[in-house]
């Protein structure tokens, strides 16, 4: 669909938010009108609402100090407020509105001490703070101030950027500042089957090795980012494609049949019974690397420090994964006794990659299944506390499993036949 042209976009912010959503617009920058502050939309938001896809991203930038109007929202509007002096930006979460909440940006401009290193922040006017910023296509704003609410301002042409579908850098030195722009240029490109522009490609290809400055959360933002796009393999095709995952880590793997399993994996519709949400990037580092053996999982967390949980669930996946075929056949105690204390998500990614009936039905079923008695009923028995309480209870899960326990009175029977045995 071609992009409009337009140099005022109220109309399209009508028809794009809610009506509870422009009214809190309206209030904004009747607020910054009343203290003398022209303030944008800016970044992301505008980048959609061109591209007219949905957005709920509130980034407002402040010509002057963005604190005070935060403050001033507040005692207006009401609201939980989280402000960073430091920095100049405020968080508003505004009560009574369908807006999870807003960032109000002191425009800035920023320079950088040596190369990868984070930025030294400095107080500025709009057009030097969409100057720092990383792609063409994310320097577009729009003015709220009420005479000029949706004006839009594109000083680095983003809006022809969008219209030939391309991702910009601003400055030659762009990836050289800050290397994860590497990362966001790839991004941006699959998510909206763009294209990199000629000479970003180039600053790409010849900055690329400085990826290693960077620190592992700083890398591993990045990844998690991508992993939670629906473009995620593509995403990672690009990468490898373009040198990038080997300058990341040596150990990341990719290929055609990776390629392949990941995205039929990511596609398919949740599966029944798990009642698992998995967080995006979790599943997604899961899918991509259980079948890396533990030295080189290892060696991708010394570069990436994953979240431990996220650790755990591959280090388990990659375990299990050749341990499958030998269970085919064995009790359903068996199947339970091996998978009972493993990472849910672990278990729910080897079932995207390779479906296995069993590990369906112990996630919809078995794992439900528990003998009646507990604790307190063998202690009622005379039993003493100890490693028997757990010999005895698991005797009776897997009699239960294994239908060899269809009902109460059954598992009585057991139970004083196992205590009768043990004496």
């Amino acid at each position: 669909m071609p992009l409009s042209s337009a140099l005022n976009y109220a109309p399209a912010l009508q028809q794009s938010l809610s009506a509870a959503q422009l009214r809190l617009l309206h209030s904004i920058a009747a607020q910054a009108a009343r203290q003398n502050l022209p303030i944008y939309m800016v970044g992301g938001f505008v980048r959609d609402l061109l591209l007219q896809r949905p957005s709920q991203d509130f980034d407002i930038v402040v010509e002057g100090d963005a604190i005070p109007l935060a403050n001033a929202l507040v005692q207006t509007l009401g609201g939980n407020l989280t402000a960073h002096s430091r920095f100049g930006t405020a968080q508003w979460q505004p009560h009574a509105t369908d807006q999870n909440h807003i960032d109000l940006i002191t425009a800035r401009r920023e320079t950088y001490a040596h190369p990868a290193a984070l930025p030294t922040v400095q107080k500025s006017d709009i057009q030097q703070d969409l100057a720092r910023r990383d792609f063409s296509i994310n320097t577009l704003a729009l003015r709220l101030d009420e005479a000029h609410f949706g004006d839009l301002l594109d000083p680095f042409n983003g809006q022809a950027d969008l219209q030939n579908g391309l991702v910009r850098v601003l400055h030659p030195l762009s990836f050289t500042d800050d290397p994860t722009r590497i990362l966001r240029a790839i991004r941006y490109e699959q998510r909206y089957g763009f294209q990199l522009e000629e000479n970003t490609l180039r600053q790409l290809q010849e900055t690329r090795s400085r990826l290693s400055l960077l620190s592992a959360e700083r890398l591993r933002h990045e990844l998690d980012l991508i992993l939670r796009e629906a473009a995620a393999p593509a995403a990672l095709q690009r990468l490898h494609n373009l040198s990038v995952l080997e300058e990341i880590c040596a150990a990341l793997p990719w290929n055609p049949t990776l390629h392949a399993e990941m995205e039929s994996a990511l596609t398919q519709p949740p599966l029944p019974g798990w009642n698992l949400n998995p967080a995006p990037e979790e599943l997604g580092y899961a899918l991509w690397l259980l079948r890396l053996p533990r030295e080189r999982i290892d060696e991708i967390q010394t570069r990436l420090r994953l979240p431990l949980d996220t650790y755990q669930s591959l280090c388990a996946a990659s375990a299990l994964r050749p341990q499958l075929p030998a269970l085919q056949g064995k009790p359903t105690s068996d199947w339970v006794l091996r998978l009972q204390n493993q990472p849910l998500t672990a278990l729910y990614a080897l079932q995207l990659l390779n479906p296995i009936p069993e590990l369906q039905e112990y996630a919809q079923h078995w794992r439900h299944i528990r003998p009646r008695a507990n604790g307190d009923t063998l202690k009622a028995r005379g039993i003493p506390p100890g490693k028997r309480y757990q010999t005895l209870l698991w005797a009776l899960r897997a009699a239960w499993l294994d239908g060899k326990i269809r009902n109460e009175e059954e598992e009585e029977r057991w139970l004083e036949g196992l205590v009768i045995s043990e004496k």
